[in-house]
């Protein structure tokens, strides 16, 4: 299965909320912020390759935030990781942060809050690992 979100479907000032809920269907349950209202674009594309998800996502400028209520709303219980393709990802989690730049890996829990802030446009491709795995 392919999923493809892409943003240029609706009209630039309908984009970023377009984004929140579809990404929130299909990926997880997020909050995501832009200085770039109107300008904001993103594309995503999905594939399941056993009990493995890749997404290829690229994007304007945003932060990404994953809050408890966000995880009580979806958990798939996973563990994301992120190989940083172009731009840069600030993250934190759990007390934890760092700065994934092109070539870099990051990953993330499913299962807890985290904050994601890109402040240029980024692409990453996210192999997401069932816990159990």
């Amino acid at each position: 299965m392919t999923v493809l979100i892409d943003t240029e479907v609706v009209p630039a000032g309908e984009r970023l909320d377009f984004w929140t809920e579809s990404t929130c269907v299909a990926y997880v349950p997020l909050q995501i912020r832009s200085a770039e209202r109107g300008g904001f674009w993103a594309r995503m594309a999905g594939y399941e390759l056993g009990p493995l998800h890749v997404f290829r996502i690229a994007a304007a400028a945003n932060t990404m935030i994953r809050t408890s209520r966000a995880v009580a709303a979806g958990d798939p219980e996973c563990i994301d990781l992120s190989v940083i393709v172009r731009g840069q990802i600030n993250s934190a989690q759990q007390g934890r942060s760092g700065v994934a730049r092109t070539g870099d890996v990051i990953s993330k829990e499913t299962s807890h809050p985290a904050i994601l802030c890109a402040a240029q446009p980024f692409e990453t491709v996210v192999v997401r690992v069932p816990r159990t795995l």
